[in-house]
């Protein structure tokens, strides 16, 4: 069987004994943290998707699992967003903060439905 470089280092580690198993309750533990249970769809600037899909490329990956990677590296606050910062939205839109963690709170407690539509 042929090997490409990188399955043959895979392969020379866990011969060598540098990978452990790890038990169900761990694997259970990865499986809800990365699992996939809402949509997301929107709309962007064809110039930026373009871009995005070749930063994707030069990562190897999938360009939805890379806008993913970095949409999880905002929410987790591994990635500070720069373009804005909440003090300028809050003096641009007054109220606009407290609207958003009232909607989410009251998501969160069952009295709405979550993202629904606002007429």
């Amino acid at each position: 069987m042929n090997l490409t470089k990188k399955e043959r280092k895979l392969q020379a580690g866990m011969a060598g004994g540098h990978f452990k198993s790890v038990g169900k309750k761990e694997v259970n533990r990865y499986n809800r943290m990365f699992r996939k249970d809402a949509n997301l769809n929107m709309r962007v600037n064809s110039g930026d998707l373009m871009a995005i899909k070749e930063q994707a490329a030069q990562h190897g990956m999938p360009y939805q699992t890379y806008i993913n990677s970095w949409l999880h590296k905002l929410a987790t606050k591994k990635l500070k967003a720069s373009l804005f910062s909440r003090e300028s939205w809050a003096r641009e839109k007054p109220g606009l903060v407290e609207q958003i963690r009232k909607g989410i709170a009251d998501a969160k407690a069952g009295r709405v439905k979550p993202f629904s539509k606002v007429r």
